[in-house]
């Protein structure tokens, strides 16, 4: 081999590490600007999607509270429904207007829960 062909050679290598460098410098360049937009559209889905479970959580909580509220001031009447109803043994209601009382009584004693109340009552 002639001292030409080794330059010519050497100048090759030279030209294709040149080029393996400068790619490297693009892919290094490359991934660290995917990593900043990556990093970004974590953070962008992340902080609302922890928002929305506390204020999903917060929402529930409250919604149990109030629920519960609302329970134990429906409870509050059962004496006075519970005065509506006959007691066991006593005539049936004779008038139209006092079956329509009876039944709303009855109603309003199974909707806010009476029975139960006076179950634990009587244990």
């Amino acid at each position: 081999m002639t001292d030409h062909g080794v330059t010519s050679l050497r100048e090759s290598v030279d030209a294709l590490r040149g080029g393996t460098d400068l790619l490297r410098r693009e892919l290094v360049a490359t991934n660290d600007r995917l990593s900043r937009q990556t990093r970004a559209l974590w953070w962008a889905i992340a902080v609302p999607g922890v928002v929305m479970a506390v204020v999903i959580v917060v929402g529930m909580v409250v919604g149990l509270d109030n629920r519960r509220a609302i329970d134990e001031s429906n409870r509050r009447w059962c004496p006075m429904v519970g005065l509506l109803l006959p007691e066991p043994g006593e005539a049936p209601p004779s008038t139209e207007r006092s079956r329509r009382i009876l039944a709303e009584a009855k109603t309003l004693y199974e909707a806010f829960g009476c029975g139960a109340v006076a179950a634990a009552a009587r244990e």
